[in-house]
């Protein structure tokens, strides 16, 4: 599983790494100019999934609202 955030820091999405419709919308992503220079990732082998859905979670509540 694979999660990335946007250079400022904002959690962006959660994706299982074989999963090829996620990857086709993420190279499809562009902000809007200014917005996102580069994004941070983490990448978690299939034995921590666990360990990335709890990052994910915990992510996006503490997402402004």
């Amino acid at each position: 599983m694979g999660l990335w955030w946007h250079n400022f820091g904002r959690f962006l999405l959660a994706q299982a790494l074989r999963d090829e419709r996620s990857w086709n919308s993420l190279t499809a992503y562009v902000p809007a100019p200014g917005s996102a220079y580069y994004w941070d990732v983490a990448v978690f082998p299939e034995a921590d999934t666990d360990i990335a859905r709890t990052l994910m979670q915990r992510e996006i509540a503490a997402q402004p609202r």
